[in-house]
């Protein structure tokens, strides 16, 4: 288990302000079961789904599907931006420009359902463009201010900052 991804579901439950307790009993599991998880043991996928849930945090989900399974560094090829709002806008509207500017490539490729071998290059690129929207889309989708207020479950509060 990456020890970043343990870090990022304790940091979650306490942005959710939900104390151990409250937490594995929403996620119907023992509290030590889940103080396993966020020191760093597998945490089984339905586990992370419904962390996903009860956290609001569809991170997590991102973070477990690239870091924790091979099926997600297959699919999610493109890296996603994990920087400020700003920066993730600007380049959804750069991916969205050069998709725009394949498009009809695209459509001359594909209308007849057949990719031939002098049109493999040129599909290739248009995949590459589409990641990147992809990627820029989910960027987007799993923004969150850097900075949130929390607090410990004792009412103490501290702040978070999520690293790039």
């Amino acid at each position: 288990m990456n020890k970043r991804f343990a870090d990022l579901c304790y940091m979650y439950r306490h942005r959710a302000r939900l104390t151990l307790n409250q937490a594995s009993e929403l996620l119907d599991i023992a509290p030590r079961t889940l103080s396993y998880y966020e020191a760093g043991r597998n945490v089984p996928d339905e586990i992370v789904a419904k962390m996903v849930q009860i956290y609001d945090a569809p991170e997590i989900g991102y973070m477990y599907l690239t870091n924790e399974t091979a099926t997600g560094r297959l699919i999610f090829t493109a890296q996603v931006n994990t920087k400020g709002i700003a920066s993730r806008a600007l380049e959804l509207n750069v991916a969205l420009r050069e998709v725009n500017k394949q498009r009809e490539v695209l459509e001359d490729i594909c209308y007849d359902d057949i990719i031939s071998d002098a049109e493999k290059k040129s599909f290739r690129d248009c995949i590459k463009n589409l990641t990147r929207l992809a990627a820029a889309c989910i960027g987007i989708k799993i923004f969150r201010q850097n900075k949130k207020s929390c607090t410990d479950g004792n009412g103490t509060g501290f702040h978070l900052k999520i690293k790039s």
